[in-house]
């Protein structure tokens, strides 16, 4: 819980992160997913597949087992 006070509400600290990371100043290059029309159907289509697999919970356990 280092970027929240509890699960809905986000400290300043997250806040500065986000506001970074939207401006293009930010050092977390791998923080969120950008979303633009060249990237929404992509981005929902692979959403669609990870919650199919969490759904099929003997396909996700396939998958984490080694």
């Amino acid at each position: 819980m280092k970027y929240y006070w509890e699960a809905s509400h986000y400290k300043s600290s997250l806040g500065d992160i986000v506001l970074n990371r939207l401006s293009g100043t930010s050092t977390f290059k791998n923080f969120g997913t950008v979303l633009n029309l060249q990237t929404i159907n992509a981005y929902l289509e692979q959403q669609k597949r990870n919650r199919k697999k969490f759904v099929n919970i003997h396909s996700y356990k396939k998958e984490l087992s080694p």
